[in-house]
């Protein structure tokens, strides 16, 4: 009656968007092969893959498998004799610290152009965290931006 009132016909109205799906114990499990058959891939594209909700995924994947999302860590690529060259950087550093200057914070950006992996925005679904490591060179091509916060001011935006 609801339905009548609202669109003067007795049919049932399609709803926009993407068919429910059936949440079965069926396609629970087809959910836990496709994860584990790629941890690489997202919620999303495991959804789109299989002709299901993103939402349904991501439920299935926390209430039924008790999966977590994981943060891909981005790393840089170490070499064995950088350890030693850190140390000595660092010990260096703090024996030659003058005791009367100004206090000065500065960060910097890279925007590699090969296209490196957004650490942000990327999650992978596992039961248990594999700590999964991204390693990258040193040195790829990118454009830096630096900017600085003292007590005079703000220094930066510069472009390198």
């Amino acid at each position: 009656m609801r339905n009548f009132r609202r669109t003067s016909s007795a049919l049932n109205c399609k709803l926009p968007g993407r068919p429910r799906s059936v949440w079965t114990s069926q396609q629970v499990e087809t959910v836990r092969q496709a994860v584990l058959r790629s941890l690489q891939h997202s919620a999303r594209r495991h959804a789109t893959g299989m002709g299901i909700s993103v939402r349904s995924v991501r439920r299935i994947l926390h209430l039924d498998l008790k999966f977590h999302p994981y943060k891909t860590m981005v790393v840089q690529e170490i070499k064995d004799h950088d350890w030693a060259n850190r140390r000595a950087s660092s010990e260096a550093i703090l024996q030659n610290v003058p005791r009367d200057v100004i206090f000065l914070s500065g960060d910097e950006a890279h925007f590699h152009l090969p296209g490196f992996v957004n650490k942000q925005n990327f999650r992978y679904w596992a039961p248990n965290n594999p700590i999964q490591i991204h390693e990258r060179p040193l040195h790829s091509e990118r454009v830096a931006v630096w900017c600085a916060v003292a007590d005079f001011g703000i220094i930066g935006l510069y472009f390198f």
